[in-house]
């Protein structure tokens, strides 16, 4: 018989903004997947739709007290009143879970029941494969059907390098958390995800604050989404504002500055145009990014 500690009850926290046809396999497999879990877990929707028809049809469809017997799984349905940014309603979504363990999963994915339970295992500090024990902060699945990078320090900027079993990195798709965890660094940054480095950011962030992750080995989960054309251009400007988030003392930005200037040339003589616009939509977004680093009391303020 399995431990309290796996068997007490989780959150499946999913945000939703497309239609109920689309939302709905989803639903119906992850309440398939807590029902096979049998410990009394909450699936909760966050419809940001504005409209609140997801949340109607999502408590037609799961109606309280008619889908499972015994320790049955429960739908709770929230609607937001205005449609927000997808990051600021699914940490609203974390703040409003029923549980301190909750399973973050992006529209369309989905996972089996013995990936869950290493999720469950590696968080608790049952292992997470590696042959390390002790409760984690974060977990994520080790494989998914989407590119995922980590990075390393290259001089004054963080080059990217594909996530390897040494360094496999968040992912986005399927991450479990610890409430209190994820709230306490705000959980994803918005100004991140069309790039695919939403999790390596989260990821860094999460060490900084001296949190635990773990990556369990033989777990995965899939999604039906298809990866942009444009993923390389915008995943250029995400690494630009990962380095700046990051970059400490006045010598390295201004070692920094110097290589941008020298690449700039170098990449306009080459035509390539990727990089060029990469570069360029980060430095859109430099004046907020660093207005927010050098904000009283954080501590970055002594970049500006």
């Amino acid at each position: 018989m399995a431990s309290a500690p796996f068997k007490a009850p989780l959150t499946l926290l999913l945000v939703a903004q497309e239609s109920f046809q689309s939302l709905e396999p989803q639903l119906c497999a992850c309440m398939a997947l807590l029902e096979l879990r049998a410990a009394g877990d909450e699936l909760l929707l966050i419809d940001n739709t504005g409209t609140g028809e997801l949340a109607r049809a999502a408590s037609e469809r799961f109606p309280p007290g008619e889908t499972f017997e015994g320790a049955r799984a429960e739908l709770r349905a929230l609607a937001r009143p205005k449609v927000i940014d997808a990051c600021a309603a699914q940490l609203a979504g974390v703040q409003a879970a029923s549980y301190e363990r909750v399973l973050l999963l992006e529209s369309g994915t989905t996972l089996e029941l013995p990936t869950l339970q290493a999720l469950i295992a590696a968080l608790e500090g049952a292992g997470d494969g590696n042959g390390k024990t002790g409760a984690a902060d974060a977990v994520s699945v080790r494989e998914c059907n989407r590119a995922r990078h980590s990075a390393r320090w290259q001089e004054s900027e963080l080059v990217l390098t594909p996530a390897d079993a040494w360094n496999p990195g968040l992912s986005e798709l399927c991450l479990l958390v610890r409430r209190e965890a994820f709230l306490a660094v705000g959980g994803f940054d918005p100004q991140f995800g069309r790039g695919g480095l939403a999790g390596l950011d989260l990821e860094r962030r999460m060490q900084r604050a001296n949190l635990r992750l773990a990556t369990p080995e033989g777990t995965r989960a899939h999604t039906g989404r298809i990866p942009r054309a444009d993923e390389p251009l915008w995943r250029e400007r995400e690494r630009y504002l990962l380095t700046w988030k990051e970059l400490t003392g006045e010598a390295l930005w201004q070692q920094h500055i110097r290589l941008l200037e020298d690449r700039v040339l170098a990449l306009a003589r080459r035509d390539a145009r990727v990089e060029l616009l990469g570069l360029a939509m980060a430095l859109q977004e430099a004046p907020r990014l660093l207005a927010g680093l050098s904000a009283p009391g954080t501590a970055s303020s002594a970049r500006a």
